[in-house]
Protein backbone atom coordinates (compact mmCIF):
# COMPACT_ATOMS: atom_id res chain seq x y z
CA UNK A 1 0.00 0.00 0.00
CA UNK A 2 2.81 2.45 0.87
CA UNK A 3 6.35 2.95 -0.33
CA UNK A 4 8.34 1.84 2.70
CA UNK A 5 11.80 2.79 1.42
CA UNK A 6 11.72 6.16 3.19
CA UNK A 7 9.60 7.60 6.01
CA UNK A 8 6.16 8.92 5.13
CA UNK A 9 4.45 12.18 5.96
CA UNK A 10 0.86 12.11 7.23
CA UNK A 11 -1.74 14.47 8.64
CA UNK A 12 -3.82 13.79 11.76
CA UNK A 13 -7.39 14.66 10.77
CA UNK A 14 -9.52 13.38 13.60
CA UNK A 15 -9.43 11.69 17.01
CA UNK A 16 -11.66 8.63 17.18
CA UNK A 17 -12.56 6.41 20.15
CA UNK A 18 -10.09 4.26 22.08
CA UNK A 19 -6.79 5.91 21.02
CA UNK A 20 -7.66 5.68 17.33
CA UNK A 21 -7.00 8.44 14.83
CA UNK A 22 -8.05 9.20 11.29
CA UNK A 23 -4.95 9.97 9.23
CA UNK A 24 -4.48 11.31 5.75
CA UNK A 25 -1.51 10.08 3.73
CA UNK A 26 -1.41 11.86 0.39
CA UNK A 27 -4.99 11.41 -0.86
CA UNK A 28 -5.75 8.27 1.17
CA UNK A 29 -7.43 8.21 4.56
CA UNK A 30 -7.03 5.48 7.13
CA UNK A 31 -7.72 4.94 10.78
CA UNK A 32 -5.10 3.57 13.10
CA UNK A 33 -4.45 3.03 16.79
CA UNK A 34 -1.67 4.96 18.50
CA UNK A 35 -0.10 4.39 21.89
CA UNK A 36 1.19 7.98 21.68
CA UNK A 37 -1.15 10.95 21.89
CA UNK A 38 -1.21 12.71 18.51
CA UNK A 39 -2.06 16.36 17.98
CA UNK A 40 -4.99 17.09 15.69
CA UNK A 41 -4.41 19.10 12.49
CA UNK A 42 -0.70 18.34 12.66
CA UNK A 43 1.74 16.74 10.23
CA UNK A 44 4.00 13.91 11.37
CA UNK A 45 6.76 11.85 9.79
CA UNK A 46 7.21 8.17 10.58
CA UNK A 47 8.75 5.01 9.23
CA UNK A 48 6.19 2.46 8.19
CA UNK A 49 6.62 -1.30 8.51
CA UNK A 50 4.24 -4.00 7.20
CA UNK A 51 1.74 -1.39 5.90
CA UNK A 52 0.42 -0.66 9.40
CA UNK A 53 3.17 -0.28 11.99
CA UNK A 54 4.56 3.24 12.41
CA UNK A 55 7.93 3.74 14.11
CA UNK A 56 10.14 6.73 14.95
CA UNK A 57 7.22 9.15 14.94
CA UNK A 58 8.22 12.83 14.73
CA UNK A 59 6.21 15.99 14.46
CA UNK A 60 7.10 17.85 11.27
CA UNK A 61 9.32 20.82 12.09
CA UNK A 62 7.64 24.11 11.35
CA UNK A 63 9.79 27.07 10.41
CA UNK A 64 9.36 30.30 8.53
CA UNK A 65 11.12 30.26 5.17
CA UNK A 66 11.81 32.52 2.23
CA UNK A 67 10.30 31.69 -1.14
CA UNK A 68 13.77 31.60 -2.70
CA UNK A 69 15.33 28.56 -4.38
CA UNK A 70 17.96 27.04 -2.07
CA UNK A 71 20.67 27.06 -4.74
CA UNK A 72 20.13 30.76 -5.39
CA UNK A 73 20.24 31.48 -1.64
CA UNK A 74 23.38 29.35 -1.23
CA UNK A 75 24.98 31.35 -4.04
CA UNK A 76 24.15 34.59 -2.20
CA UNK A 77 25.34 33.17 1.14
CA UNK A 78 28.80 32.47 -0.26
CA UNK A 79 29.17 35.88 -1.87
CA UNK A 80 31.39 38.55 -0.30
CA UNK A 81 28.39 40.86 0.20
CA UNK A 82 26.23 38.38 2.10
CA UNK A 83 26.03 40.52 5.25
CA UNK A 84 25.04 43.61 3.23
CA UNK A 85 22.52 41.58 1.23
CA UNK A 86 20.90 40.46 4.49
CA UNK A 87 20.82 44.00 5.90
CA UNK A 88 19.35 45.45 2.69
CA UNK A 89 16.80 42.63 2.48
CA UNK A 90 15.84 43.26 6.09
CA UNK A 91 15.33 46.97 5.39
CA UNK A 92 13.23 46.41 2.26
CA UNK A 93 11.13 43.37 3.16
CA UNK A 94 7.38 43.73 2.84
CA UNK A 95 5.95 41.16 5.27
CA UNK A 96 6.41 40.31 8.93
CA UNK A 97 7.32 36.67 8.13
CA UNK A 98 10.00 37.79 5.66
CA UNK A 99 11.33 40.27 8.23
CA UNK A 100 11.56 37.52 10.89
CA UNK A 101 13.47 35.24 8.47
CA UNK A 102 16.01 37.88 7.50
CA UNK A 103 16.43 38.98 11.13
CA UNK A 104 17.12 35.39 12.20
CA UNK A 105 19.54 34.90 9.30
CA UNK A 106 21.45 38.08 10.20
CA UNK A 107 21.72 37.24 13.91
CA UNK A 108 22.83 33.70 13.01
CA UNK A 109 25.47 35.21 10.69
CA UNK A 110 26.93 37.16 13.62
CA UNK A 111 27.06 33.87 15.58
CA UNK A 112 29.13 32.17 12.80
CA UNK A 113 26.10 30.20 11.65
CA UNK A 114 24.83 30.09 8.11
CA UNK A 115 21.05 29.76 8.49
CA UNK A 116 19.11 29.38 5.23
CA UNK A 117 15.35 28.74 5.33
CA UNK A 118 14.32 28.46 1.67
CA UNK A 119 12.68 26.10 -0.87
CA UNK A 120 13.83 23.12 -2.89
CA UNK A 121 11.43 21.74 -5.51
CA UNK A 122 8.63 23.85 -3.99
CA UNK A 123 9.16 22.25 -0.55
CA UNK A 124 10.54 24.12 2.46
CA UNK A 125 14.13 23.24 3.34
CA UNK A 126 16.23 24.47 6.23
CA UNK A 127 20.01 24.48 5.78
CA UNK A 128 22.29 25.37 8.66
CA UNK A 129 26.07 25.34 8.75
CA UNK A 130 27.88 25.94 12.04
CA UNK A 131 31.49 27.02 11.56
CA UNK A 132 32.60 26.24 15.12
CA UNK A 133 31.54 22.58 15.01
CA UNK A 134 32.06 22.26 11.22
CA UNK A 135 28.60 20.70 10.94
CA UNK A 136 25.99 20.96 8.21
CA UNK A 137 22.39 20.20 9.17
CA UNK A 138 19.58 19.95 6.64
CA UNK A 139 15.89 19.55 7.42
CA UNK A 140 13.99 18.46 4.32
CA UNK A 141 10.67 16.72 3.84
CA UNK A 142 10.58 13.00 4.81
CA UNK A 143 14.33 12.87 5.43
CA UNK A 144 13.70 15.10 8.49
CA UNK A 145 17.04 16.25 9.90
CA UNK A 146 20.33 15.04 8.46
CA UNK A 147 23.53 16.23 10.10
CA UNK A 148 26.96 15.90 8.52
CA UNK A 149 30.01 16.44 10.72
CA UNK A 150 32.87 17.23 8.37
CA UNK A 151 35.69 16.66 10.86
CA UNK A 152 34.65 13.06 11.55
CA UNK A 153 32.79 12.35 8.29
CA UNK A 154 29.78 11.31 10.40
CA UNK A 155 26.23 11.47 9.06
CA UNK A 156 23.46 11.48 11.68
CA UNK A 157 19.81 10.70 11.07
CA UNK A 158 16.83 9.91 13.29
CA UNK A 159 15.32 7.40 10.85
CA UNK A 160 16.67 3.89 10.44
CA UNK A 161 15.45 3.63 6.82
CA UNK A 162 17.21 6.87 5.92
CA UNK A 163 20.35 5.37 7.48
CA UNK A 164 19.97 2.29 5.28
CA UNK A 165 19.35 4.52 2.25
CA UNK A 166 22.66 6.34 2.78
CA UNK A 167 24.80 3.33 3.73
CA UNK A 168 25.95 2.88 0.14
CA UNK A 169 27.51 6.34 0.07
CA UNK A 170 28.63 6.84 3.68
CA UNK A 171 30.51 4.39 5.84
CA UNK A 172 29.97 6.31 9.06
CA UNK A 173 26.19 6.72 9.52
CA UNK A 174 24.77 7.05 13.03
CA UNK A 175 21.16 6.59 14.09
CA UNK A 176 20.17 9.09 16.81
CA UNK A 177 17.10 10.54 18.47
CA UNK A 178 15.72 13.61 16.70
CA UNK A 179 17.21 16.76 18.22
CA UNK A 180 15.83 20.08 17.06
CA UNK A 181 18.90 22.18 17.80
CA UNK A 182 18.60 24.52 14.84
CA UNK A 183 19.41 28.16 15.51
CA UNK A 184 16.50 30.03 17.07
CA UNK A 185 15.95 33.11 19.13
CA UNK A 186 14.09 33.09 22.38
CA UNK A 187 12.60 36.34 23.51
CA UNK A 188 11.83 37.40 27.06
CA UNK A 189 9.15 39.98 27.72
CA UNK A 190 6.84 41.60 25.21
CA UNK A 191 7.47 41.40 21.51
Amino acid sequence: MFNDILPIKFYVKEKLLFNRYKLQINKKELSTKSSLKLELNTYYIAEIYNDSLFKNLQKVKEFAYLNIDCFKLLDLAFSKDYKNILINSLLTCTSKAEYECYKLMLIAYFNDILYLPCVLNETAILIEYRKKSNCLAVYYDVFAKLSLFFDTNLLQTSFFKVKEYFLNDFTNVQFTEFNDDFFKLEFKGKV
